[in-house]
Parts: structure tokens; C-alpha cells; sequence
């Protein structure tokens, strides 16, 4: 269960948050962006602006399964194919490549979050504090640190 307060506008979880709360959440404001008086390349802007960074930092420090950011890329491809009057089957490279190379240029959340993770404790390793050495160089931290390099691997 999740303890939650709200202070200037940000959410502070105070333990683990439910499985699928952010999928919850994150379908939500979708909806929300859907209903309000929007052109698609405003609601695109939502999305990229405010949506995806909002979800992408809190789901830096919380414990996150794949299945679950793998659903929340689905939901938000979803309502971009709404926005957007996109076929069903628009590929997905579509959706994540830059705009240059003709894509939308969204995060998937699936590799994004888990490549930030590992870049964040990568980084502590290379840290000069000694308490910090000492504590990635413990067996929960090492062992994260290899799951978060196995997710990071490109799934083709």
C-alpha cells in the first residue's frame, strides 16, 4: 500500500507503490488529455512536455517491473493513434524514432527507465565517496545493477 503526499504538485511515496498505480495514473491523464479542448499536436505536446518526463522520474526511484512499463508504452501508443487518427498498425518504430527521421519522437518507457537506472548506479560506482563505494559495492546494489543490464538490452 502507498502513502502519498502532495506538495507542489509532486507525489511522495513513502513505500512501494502498488502494482499498477502508474498505469492507472498514467491512463488518467491520458484521458484527460483526450477530453480537453486540444489540437493533436498540443495533446502531442502534453505528452512529451509534462506526461512522459513526470512519469519517467518517478518511475526512476520506484520498483518497476517490465510488464508494467510495457504497458504504460502501450497506453500512451494508444491514445497517440487516437490523437493522431493512426492506423492499428503503424509500426512501432514510428512512434519512438526522431522527427527528422520521420518518427514522433516519444521515450518508450520499457528501455528508458531501466538504461536511467543503470546509468544512475553506474555512476555511483565511479563515485570518489568511500561510504558510497561501500555501498554499491554490496551484493543487493551489484545484483540490481546486473538485472538493470539485462533490461537494457535491446529485445528485437
Amino acid at each position: 500500500h502507498t502513502e502519498s503526499n502532495n506538495n507542489h504538485g509532486h507525489t511522495i511515496r513513502s513505500k512501494e507503490a502498488p502494482k499498477g498505480a502508474f498505469l492507472k495514473e498514467l491512463t488518467l491523464l491520458l484521458e484527460r488529455t483526450t477530453k480537453a479542448p486540444l489540437k493533436p499536436h498540443q495533446r502531442m505536446y502534453v505528452l512529451k512536455t509534462h506526461l512522459i518526463p513526470r512519469f519517467q522520474h518517478n518511475l526512476m526511484f520506484e520498483k518497476v517491473y517490465r510488464k508494467h512499463l510495457v504497458q504504460m508504452d502501450k497506453a500512451i501508443r494508444e491514445h497517440v493513434r487516437k490523437w493522431l487518427k493512426l492506423p492499428d498498425d503503424t509500426a512501432l518504430p514510428s512512434f519512438y524514432a526522431d522527427g527528422a527521421s520521420g518518427g514522433l519522437g516519444l521515450i518508450c518507457l520499457a528501455t528508458r527507465v531501466p538504461l536511467l537506472k543503470r546509468t544512475r548506479l553506474e555512476a555511483m560506482r565511479t563515485s570518489r565517496d568511500p561510504l558510497i563505494q561501500l555501498l554499491v559495492n554490496q551484493e543487493p546494489i551489484r545484483s540490481r545493477l546486473v538485472h538493470m543490464s539485462k533490461l537494457c538490452k535491446y529485445r528485437g
